[in-house]
């Protein structure tokens, strides 16, 4: 999708977000159709008060609903989302990510386990994180779903999908 690279950490990128991640030689972004599976070099994450003043605190939602097969990598965020709302069509979390649609651009998604991981480790970059913990997209079953604290950098897959965590969308591209 994009030719040189052209952006570096910190910059800002054609959503309105920060630039959080780089690949040199690209990443495959899952799609749940394969055939629109794409490379990409970046993720972007939505910017300090995206949606309000605050990342919003929202359900992941399907408590007792297995989405099934999302996967943990980078690059497959945005196929878990999908996933997610074809199974919970108004699940809160990934749902408030699709909406979003910074840079006048519709391909925002709630970040993979790794994904998070990586928005994590470079927080103080994008700014504006609560000290407190974020879902990501992927589940290890019908009940939970993986989250990470953002005071301490622990990722946990034991948190109820009812209970309500903190959001923040991202894109690859």
């Amino acid at each position: 999708m994009c030719g040189a690279l052209t952006y570096t950490l910190g910059d800002i990128g054609p959503g309105d977000g920060v630039i959080y991640y780089i690949s040199a030689e690209g990443f495959t972004v899952q799609m749940v159709n394969p055939a629109n599976n794409y490379t990409a070099h970046y993720l972007e994450a939505a910017p300090a008060g995206w949606h309000g003043t605050a990342d919003p605190q929202l359900a992941w939602g399907g408590d007792g609903t297995t989405i099934g097969d999302t996967g943990f990598e980078i690059g497959r965020g945005r196929d878990n989302t999908n996933r997610i709302l074809a199974g919970v069509p108004a699940a809160p979390a990934a749902l408030a990510c699709r909406n979003y649609t910074g840079g006048g651009l519709s391909d925002w998604f709630l970040p993979s386990r790794d994904e998070l991981n990586q928005l994590y480790l470079q927080r103080d970059l994008v700014g504006g994180f609560s000290a407190s913990w974020y879902w990501s997209s992927s589940e290890p079953n019908s009940n939970f779903a993986w989250n990470q604290n953002f005071s301490n950098g622990d990722q946990y897959y034991f948190t109820n999908k009812s209970n309500t965590g903190r959001v923040r969308a991202i894109r690859a591209f």
